[in-house]
């Protein structure tokens, strides 16, 4: 008894969504025998956990947002035990290392935790420093009241080396180069003491 105009009419309200329209259907699987309408509403129910709600997994069980000590025991058991064990090795490996590490730390006082290997290669390190490095000498100014190790060679080895020039007024050190002074130092006698100031910048 329906026309193809009404028809035509109810598929427009249902693209568009006119007021009037009958019922929505209720959700089916594609088949046979089965409306646009039914299968758009089974779209829906199954993406309605994908706007905010809970995730649900396949057997519709909520899935877990923490890792927790169930679902581990859920996951070892899934993986017939096999989880559980490399956390073990995991953790037996974490432990083996700090041992070792600690053996080791515990003997550095007397290198007794390092390998010969080891303290050969800090012996030639040493060596080199000593025996290959070289050191420019002092810049122009007064030697420093405190000073690293090789700043004392330095400044002895200039005095010992470079040129030095004496008035009866001034004491000068020289650069390399016989270029600059280095430092210098005012010189003084009133008779009973003779007295050499300290040096200052040159």
């Amino acid at each position: 008894a329906d026309t193809l105009m009404q028809y035509m009419k109810q598929l427009i309200n249902i693209l568009i969504g006119t007021p009037g329209i009958g019922a929505f259907p209720a959700e089916a699987a594609p088949a046979n025998g089965v409306s646009l309408a039914e299968v758009i509403r089974a779209i829906h129910a199954d993406v309605t956990g994908l706007n905010g709600d809970a995730m649900r997994g396949t057997d519709s069980a909520a899935l877990a947002s923490v890792c927790t000590e169930a679902r581990l025991s859920e996951l070892d058991a899934g993986t017939a035990g096999k989880a559980a064990n490399q956390i073990d090795e995991i953790r037996t490996d974490t432990e083996d290392i700090q041992t070792q590490v600690g053996t080791a730390g515990a003997g550095l006082t007397d290198l007794g935790g390092m390998s010969a290997g080891m303290k050969a290669e800090i012996n030639a390190e040493a060596l080199d420093v000593i025996n290959t490095d070289t050191f420019a000498e002092p810049g122009t100014g007064a030697p420093p009241a405190t000073a690293s190790i090789e700043e004392k060679i330095s400044w002895l080895y200039a005095y010992f080396r470079n040129k030095t020039t004496q008035t009866s007024t001034l004491l000068t050190l020289r650069n390399d180069g016989d270029s600059a002074d280095i430092t210098k130092a005012t010189i003084s006698d009133d008779g009973t003491t003779f007295t050499k100031a300290e040096f200052v910048t040159g």
